[in-house]
């Protein structure tokens, strides 16, 4: 009976595995980052737009509540340039993950690859002790028919 296949590397392929799991984690968790930061930015421009529909009617708001709501535009305006910027950064971190699985991906694959043909190189080498083997046995009978047929 022939030996079990045994990687040698599977180790190795176990962190790989381990790794890229690792990296799809990470992606996600920048991917929910990035929507939850999106979706602040979302609310900031609607609560702008509701303050300027607000301020529309100019005639019924006296010069203090006019200014106030200029100042709180500008409060908003300054708010939404800065969750520009986390966005932004978010969107980065989101590509560099991403960079990050499919690298840890590709590093799988080679070594999923490699097994792969030492697994396909093992069972050929298998089949061709097999068929020796069955072929040596199919020698040994025919040898002993011969032998027996002599001494008849």
């Amino acid at each position: 009976m022939a030996k079990a296949f045994r990687f040698s590397l599977q180790k190795v392929l176990d962190v790989r595995k381990q790794v890229e799991e690792l990296m799809a984690v990470h992606l996600k968790q920048s991917q929910v980052k990035l929507d939850t930061e999106a979706r602040i930015m979302e609310e900031l421009h609607t609560k702008k737009e509701s303050t300027m529909d607000e301020s529309t009617n100019i005639e019924d708001l006296s010069v203090t509540q006019l200014q106030l709501a200029m100042d709180y535009i500008q409060q908003i305006n300054e708010m939404i340039a800065k969750q520009q910027e986390i966005v932004k950064l978010s969107e980065q971190k989101v590509e560099e993950n991403r960079s990050k699985l499919i690298k840890a991906s590709q590093d799988k694959k080679v070594v999923e690859s490699l097994k792969e043909k030492q697994f396909e190189s093992w069972h050929k080498d298998n089949k061709k002790r097999e068929q020796n083997k069955e072929n040596e046995i199919a020698q040994e009978v025919i040898r002993k028919k011969v032998i027996r047929e002599e001494l008849r």
